[in-house]
């Protein structure tokens, strides 16, 4: 889970916050008139540039996501109405509300599994600093707790893991055939070049590419490309 830094919010939500619906009934009826006047879109374009287009749970590359995206609340509105237009309560996610039917329940992932359910004590959220630091990915696909973890940590991690469904059967299968896909460009980098220094320039140069968050999109996965391609940037 790449760690997001918040930016400035746009004029047309800033405004909206000012005066925070008090009730869920409220922060439904206002969410929703804030979409019928056109300012979600513009939200949207501040999330994803400032997100590098990435999803802020699972890391998929909403630029090129075939089943779109909504702006999701991390403390969910019918939780926490007030921070329905609250900026640092905002992302934007994969999955949206037409797409859902193409998964069944156990399939989904991120806001539009969460749903209601949230324990802040317990969740990692993208906007701490630190988020990545929790999180292990394996060469099968699959996402886990980090090794170093303390025990309450752990169960922060399982609990953000569970919630968000991150080792849902389509991430697991997407993240292992990126692992498999940059593995695959290291072995014909070092195929085709012919010396030791050649190799780890080439392989530094495409670490350096691909790791860059000078980029305003990024590739799907981050986490596991940095994974993967960060012991070149030492090399």
């Amino acid at each position: 889970m790449k760690s997001i830094t918040k930016t400035t919010p746009n004029p047309a939500l800033a405004q909206a916050h000012r005066k925070p619906p008090p009730t869920p009934e409220a922060a439904a009826n206002r969410w929703g008139a804030f979409r019928k006047k056109g300012k979600k879109q513009q939200t949207r374009e501040y999330l994803l540039a400032e997100q590098h287009s990435l999803c802020g749970y699972t890391e998929v590359n909403l630029l090129r996501f075939e089943h779109g995206m909504h702006i999701e609340h991390i403390a969910p509105k019918a939780v926490n109405p007030t921070r329905t237009f609250d900026y640092e309560n905002l992302i934007v996610s994969a999955l949206d509300s037409q797409s859902l039917g193409l998964f069944i329940r156990e399939d989904r992932f991120g806001g539009h599994f969460k749903l209601n359910k949230f324990d802040e004590e317990k969740f990692i959220s993208p906007l701490m600093s630190n988020s990545e630091s929790y999180f292990r990915y394996q060469s099968n696909g699959h996402i886990s707790p980090a090794a170093a973890l303390n025990s309450i940590d752990e169960e922060r991690a399982n609990y953000t893991i569970d919630l968000l469904n991150l080792n849902a059967s389509f991430l697991v299968a997407q993240r292992r055939g990126w692992f498999d896909e940059l593995f695959e460009t290291i072995d014909d980098i070092q195929e085709r070049v012919l010396t030791r220094e050649q190799q780890l320039l080439k392989l530094k140069q495409f670490a350096q590419a691909e790791l860059s968050t000078e980029s305003e999109r990024l590739s799907s996965y981050y986490s596991v490309t940095k994974f993967v391609l960060s012991k070149f940037l030492d090399e």
